[in-house]
């Protein structure tokens, strides 16, 4: 199986997508300032998931997830 590196447009175009209104996740980042502030960190995402891809290994801090029962 093989998975194409993820690209600063990928990145750009997920995050705009995003609901602005949604929950915080767990570090308490809103979609709202992870919108204003992609073009800050878009290199450092991509690093993360490019190499995520590559090795197989997803950091542990990356599979943190905030559950709210509706």
């Amino acid at each position: 199986m093989f998975i194409n590196q993820v690209t600063s447009s990928d990145v750009t175009y997920t995050v705009s997508k995003l609901k602005s209104n949604t929950s915080y996740g767990h570090y308490e980042i809103s979609t709202k300032l992870l919108k204003q502030t992609i073009n800050n960190i878009i290199d450092k995402i991509i690093h993360i998931v490019n190499r995520s891809f590559s090795t197989g290994i997803v950091p542990d801090q990356m599979k943190i997830a905030k559950v709210i029962p509706i």
